[in-house]
Parts: structure tokens; sequence; C-alpha cells
């Protein structure tokens, strides 16, 4: 197909000037980077650079300037006719390299987390709660593997001193763990150096 002949959009044809196009990250659906941050690098690009110029044949050109190797060799074969939009783009890019995609990485990084060495237990919980508000309900993993993938993000002493109070599920465990390091903190055993060192909550 023609990478630019958007003739059933309104308005077609908006001259596609110079707007900071070198400044464009490439999405090749390798994995190096999901489509959702992909989304997120190019509309911060267009806001900077190419607001003035919001026409949707421009925004399209400009994103499709973006796909390289397989996700332009994706784009190459498909029929002029599907493609009259920019959602209509974005919702088949998804359907091809997007959202099914992310939710099995993020389920196999879930299950493969572990704790960081200098990482609260309570900075430690609010990660792997955002990794799993992320996952859609058909990916995620049944509570019984969530817990296991929670205690084992442990080194081998906590994640035993874990498992040996029984706990129901993760969300328990992570009561828990918030509860021991206070306990330890307060005896000035914990695991944390520099444990009083102030906490930024996230957003």
């Amino acid at each position: 197909m023609s990478l630019f002949n958007f003739a059933n959009i309104k308005g077609y044809p908006h001259h596609l000037h110079n707007i900071g196009i070198d400044k464009l990250l490439a999405f090749q659906g390798n994995n190096a980077i999901t489509i959702k941050n992909h989304l997120y690098a190019f509309h911060t690009w267009w806001a900077k650079f190419a607001n003035a110029h919001n026409y949707e044949d421009v925004k399209m050109k400009c994103f499709i300037l973006t796909l390289k190797q397989d996700v332009m060799d994706w784009f190459r074969d498909r029929p002029d006719h599907n493609i009259d939009s920019f959602n209509s783009l974005l919702n088949a890019l998804r359907e091809k390299f997007g959202d099914k995609k992310e939710d099995r990485f993020l389920a196999k990084s879930t299950s493969v987390i572990k704790k960081k060495e200098n990482e609260t237990r309570e900075e430690f919980n609010r990660r792997f709660n955002g990794m799993l508000k992320e996952l859609s309900t058909y990916y995620k993993p049944i509570e019984k593997m969530l817990l296991e993938y929670y205690l084992d993000a442990f080194n081998p002493n906590s994640s035993y001193e874990l498992r040996r109070s029984n706990p129901s599920d993760y969300k328990v465990c992570q009561i828990t763990v918030e509860e021991l390091e206070k306990d330890k903190k307060a005896s000035g055993k914990s695991e944390i150096f520099g444990f009083d060192r102030f906490v930024v909550k996230l957003k």
C-alpha cells in the first residue's frame, strides 16, 4: 500500500513539515518496548513538536514513520481501506502487537519478580501491586500462584520466615512483611541499609 495515502480523511492532504521528526522513537514490535510505552512517547513528542499541526493525516503520517522492521512490514501488507483514522491505526496495531503480548510479558515478569536489595518491603509491595493492576483479568494468575510468586521474590531467609506464618494469600502476606520490617527497624535489625531514609510515596 502507499504509506501516505489517506484520501478518506477529512481535509486530506495536509503537508508534513519538518516538525522534529528526527526526534521520533522507533517501534519494532520486538518486545524491547511495549506499544503502550511507545504511544506514551509518541504523544509526548506530538505535544512538544507537532501540536500546531494537529491534523489527523499528519498525525498518522508521523506515527507511521516510527514503525520499523516487522511492524512496518505488517503495515505495508494492509489494504488501504482498513486505515482511515488514527484510532483505526492504533486499534489494528494493538491487536497485532499490543495488549495481549503486553499482558503475557507482565504475567511472566510477575512470576519472576524479585525484591531489590535496597528496597523496603513497602516499596516492593507497591511495585508488585502496580504490576498486577496492569494485568487484565484473563492473564492474572490465580491467588495461589500469586502467593508463590510473592514469597519467591524474597531472599531464602525472608521467604522461609514468611512461609512459617502460613499466609492465606499474598495480600495477607504483604501486611505481614510490612509488620516484620517495622519490628526489625525498631530493634535495629532492618535488612535495608539506611532504612531511616525518607521514603517517597508513589502516586
